[in-house]
């Protein structure tokens, strides 16, 4: 006899039960709410300068990140909807299509889950500002900046962010969109 998987809270998917009837094993709901188990943070650096892109990247998955890197706007967009980031670090300027025009194509596409995006730009000019705002940013971050403040920054947006989630639907969107 096949033992009965632990269902989820009511309107939560089944694939969150991970045990048994039987087994009295807890569900990822009560392991997230008891602390027991972290959900990783999907975050997508779009940049075209590698050495950058790259210090960022391992900065972030040193912190606890899933990162995924793009070299260009085209591939920034292309990323965000299969990534499916909470966070995007998106450079202005970038061959194939800037960061302005990535951003105004994620904010059109009702197919996306909109993400936190803060632009990254030596621009810094007030036009500039109020320019990639028009387009949809969610911060501006003027370089040159240092990686740990880049971190940190992204590491409160989130956690911010999931705190108003919990408040409002209980939970984070991960556990909810699983």
């Amino acid at each position: 006899m096949r033992p009965e998987l632990v269902r989820p809270e009511p309107g939560l998917p089944p694939s969150l039960a991970i045990g048994h009837t039987g087994d009295r094993r807890p569900n990822a709901i009560s392991l997230f709410r008891e602390g027991k188990i972290k959900v990783s943070v999907r975050v997508l650096v779009v940049e075209d300068d590698d050495d950058l892109a790259r210090l960022l990247t391992i900065r972030l998955r040193n912190a606890d990140f899933t990162v995924e890197r793009a070299a260009d706007g085209e591939s920034g967009v292309r990323l965000t909807r299969e990534f499916d980031p909470e966070f995007v670090l998106m450079d202005w300027m970038m061959p194939i299509k800037s960061g302005i025009e990535a951003v105004e194509e994620i904010r059109a596409d009702p197919s996306i889950r909109q993400p936190y995006i803060a632009l990254l730009s030596a621009k810094s000019a007030p036009d500039d500002i109020e320019r990639a705002q028009q387009a949809g940013i969610d911060e501006y971050i003027a370089k040159p900046v240092s990686a740990r403040m880049l971190i940190d920054r992204v590491s409160s947006i989130v956690e911010t962010r999931r705190r108003l989630v919990s408040q409002l639907f209980g939970e984070p969107r991960e556990l909810l969109s699983a």
